[in-house]
């Protein structure tokens, strides 16, 4: 599974670190694909410490900690379900390795739970989407305006904004949250390829003028224009 640069850099740093009780694996370093342009990402889960960070640089390769005690992990995780933005922690932890664990009990039962909470249907009410539409028609007519002033610097962000709010709006009421951004172009291919093929034709465009046609095919696509 872990190249050998990976392997040495764990090795150092459980022996750093012999009295954390659980040590997870995470993110990239689990990819096959894995460089030293990369980073390791890891969890120190001890019920001895808190809700904290720590960085290391081993061998020329950036190592990413965090820190944080059983009790408040399994309130973050409870506290994701039915979220349609931010179920990170529950992300980490379901995808994650167990490299050494005294409570291997615990562990798993927390990662299982991260697995069922991933599951959980998005919650959003008629207000929340009342409010993404409102958000991306307001932004339309800003992005516009901005493309008649020939202002690059603020059509950018509010073309941002139209595309955050469509996205939303598309993910919640198809059942999805909102994935880690290298996981969302599958998704969007199964429940909206239309939505998809929009973003990369505003992405692709050379001109203001393409790129707010874009936004304004996204908009239609919402059922606002």
């Amino acid at each position: 599974m872990q190249n050998s640069i990976i392997k040495n850099i764990l090795n150092k740093i459980s022996q750093k670190y012999p009295k954390i009780d659980t040590i997870l694996l995470f993110g990239s370093a689990l990819d096959p694909g894995w460089t030293k342009k990369s980073d390791i990402d890891l969890y120190f889960i001890d019920n001895n410490i808190n809700d904290g960070r720590i960085d290391l640089e081993i061998d020329s390769v950036k190592v990413e900690i965090q820190t944080d005690n059983f009790n408040e992990l399994k309130t973050y995780v409870e506290d994701e379900s039915g979220k349609l933005l931010n179920r990170n922690v529950s992300t980490m932890l379901a995808t994650a390795k167990i490299l050494r664990s005294e409570s291997e009990s615990q562990v798993s039962s927390l990662i299982h739970l991260a697995k069922e909470i991933i599951k959980t249907p998005v919650s959003y009410t008629a207000e929340d989407v009342k409010m993404w539409k409102y958000s991306i028609t307001d932004y339309l007519e800003k992005a516009t305006k901005d493309f008649k002033r020939d202002d690059v610097t603020a059509f950018y962000f509010d073309a941002h904004f139209v595309i955050q709010n469509a996205t939303e709006l598309i993910l919640a009421t198809n059942n999805h949250y909102f994935p880690q951004p290298k996981n969302l172009t599958h998704i969007l291919e199964t429940i909206s390829p239309d939505f998809l093929k929009n973003i990369e034709e505003y992405e692709l465009a050379t001109s203001l003028e393409s790129k707010l046609q874009s936004l304004q095919k996204i908009a239609k696509l919402c059922n606002l224009k």
